[in-house]
């Protein structure tokens, strides 16, 4: 069996005040993600408009002094990788610095600080900025793999701004080299196992000629990289996917590769920003080696705080049910996200 969009939808009955207490039923719709089956269940926030974009100015000038990736003028205090690693204690590449993660999550857990600028807003990450912090991870990684062949779970990551889990304005990356596999990768790699078995055909080819020949959620193309909006959000606001049909590891991911991966980077943040979305969550997943059916794909999850508590997008659904809470449907996304691609 093929691709498969399997959904429910449900209705809660209520008495509205808003139409004289007449009986009117609330849609809610049950989704299960095409790859794992993992729920998210679909309700389109009644009250809420565009989003108000939020001030950081304080926040920026507040952290600015005590910021661990700012130059300082009493030299550098950054940790350094042990010599038999890295003989230098830090790599640079592309004019950034690599060093190593105070606060790992792996056993090779670092950062790659993209600028000597405090804060970038969307519209200042430029190419040379992300193109050359994603070349600068891929070297580490690189490394690593040379160093210990057991830690082959790599990905790249981006938590950008507070409300994305970012604990320091400075912007970086954090790429990832793990002995064990994250539960995202685990699922997956035994789905596509088992898709492949089923069907003797790719899941990541098949899924992308499936949602080009409907059209709703397949956003476009820049150069190889296809992007598209996940079917069974995994947030508030449905994550957009980024998938590299050729690729199976960032290792030999060439210039082309990112470039192309920019280019749809550059247009998704231009739409970040015009619907006043500051703040993101950025994953790139590579392959562990002999894992033919993995493809090297991204997921970004737009994140946001509701006015006027500053609520998180988050709740009891993600938090202790293992579910998904998608409050916009995915279809409505990419179709304002089209025209950003030049793909109307």
């Amino acid at each position: 069996m093929p691709v498969v969009f399997r959904s429910k939808l449900f209705h809660q009955k209520i008495l509205d005040p808003n139409s004289n207490f007449e009986p009117a039923l609330l849609p809610l719709e049950v989704r299960w993600d095409t790859l794992t089956g993992h729920m998210a269940i679909i309700q389109e926030f009644r009250f809420r408009g565009q989003l108000p974009k939020p001030d950081y100015s304080t926040l920026i000038e507040k952290t600015r002094p005590v910021c661990p990736f700012c130059p300082r003028s009493g030299g550098d205090v950054s940790p350094r990788f042990p010599p038999e690693f890295i003989a230098e204690g830090k790599l640079t590449c592309q004019g950034i610095d690599v060093i190593p993660n105070f606060n790992p999550y792996a056993t090779y857990s670092a950062i790659a600080i993209l600028s000597r600028t405090h804060f970038l807003e969307l519209k200042e990450l430029s190419r040379e900025v992300v193109v050359g912090g994603l070349l600068a991870c891929q070297e580490y990684l690189k490394r690593v793999a040379a160093f210990d062949r057991r830690a082959k779970y790599m990905s790249i990551n981006w938590n950008y701004l507070p409300p994305a889990g970012g604990s320091v304005i400075h912007p970086h990356l954090q790429p990832l080299a793990s002995y064990v596999s994250p539960t995202y990768e685990k699922e997956a790699l035994a789905a596509l196992k088992r898709y492949f078995r089923r069907n003797r055909s790719p899941y990541w080819a098949d899924l992308i000629t499936a949602e080009r020949d409907r059209g709703e959620r397949f956003i476009g193309q820049t150069g190889d990289v296809a992007w598209l909006v996940n079917y069974a959000g995994r947030g508030r606001e449905p994550d957009i996917i980024a998938v590299f049909p050729e690729r199976r590891s960032v290792l030999d991911m060439p210039q082309s590769g990112w470039d192309a991966f920019y280019e749809g980077l550059r247009n998704t943040f231009r739409y970040l920003a015009d619907m006043n979305y500051v703040s993101f969550n950025l994953a790139l997943y590579s392959a562990p080696p002999g894992e033919d059916q993995f493809r090297v794909h991204a997921r970004l999850k737009p994140r946001f705080q509701f006015p006027a508590l500053g609520t998180a997008d988050y709740c009891f659904i993600e938090a202790l049910h293992d579910d998904y809470l998608c409050q916009t449907y995915p279809e409505k996304v990419c179709r304002a996200m089209k025209p950003y691609f030049g793909t109307v």
